[in-house]
This record gives structure tokens, C-alpha cells and sequence, in this order.
């Protein structure tokens, strides 16, 4: 209910954050203050990606009109941070995720 309709288009840059805050027109403050809720929340309900060490990734996906499958990164559970808005924060992750991105979305979806 929270998230715009075009939130793919919000997202491209990669800061969630930033994103969801100049969308609900609240401060950036408010929007870290309820990181680990929101990205839960995000978890739930958009497909999931598990990394084989065992981060939870949630997507977006996009592009299908232009015939390319484009995934935008929204929320991680990382073992070692928890959950975050921003999946370049767990230190393990980070390399993974395109790499799953790419070779087990589509089996997943």
C-alpha cells in the first residue's frame, strides 16, 4: 500500500532509501529509522533470491515489455547485519547477488 507504482523507475539508482523517502515525503531519518521493518516487509512479499551462504535477497522485476529481465535489488537478510534496505552493506553478499540474480531468479519465479 506504502510503495508507488512506479517504483521501479524510483529504485534504478539503487538507494531505497532515498527512494522511499522522497516518495512518502518523509525525512530520510524516519525512512532508516524503520530499515529493518520496512526491508522485512519487503522480504514478504516480493520474490527472494536465497544466496548459498544464506543472505535472503528480495527483487523487483522489470523490463519485461523491452524483452530484457532487468532485477532491481529492493531488501537483504544477511546473516551477518540482519535486514537491510541496502544488500551492499553485507559484507558476504555483495558479490553474490548478481551472480544469483542472473542464473536462479527466473527458476525461482
Amino acid at each position: 500500500m506504502l510503495l508507488p507504482d512506479n517504483l521501479r523507475s524510483i529504485i534504478q539508482g539503487g538507494d531505497v532509501i532515498k527512494a522511499l523517502s522522497e516518495v512518502l515525503g518523509i525525512p530520510i531519518d524516519a525512512v532508516k529509522g524503520a530499515e529493518r521493518v520496512i526491508a522485512k516487509a519487503l522480504l514478504d512479499f516480493f520474490p527472494t533470491v536465497t544466496l548459498s551462504d544464506g543472505c535472503r535477497v528480495s527483487v523487483l522485476m522489470g523490463g519485461f515489455a523491452s524483452g530484457k529481465n532487468i532485477t532491481y535489488p529492493l531488501a537483504i537478510k544477511c546473516k551477518v547485519i540482519g535486514y537491510s534496505l541496502n544488500v551492499n552493506k553485507c559484507p558476504i553478499a555483495s558479490k553474490l547477488i548478481s551472480k544469483a540474480l542472473s542464473t536462479s531468479l527466473l527458476s525461482n519465479w
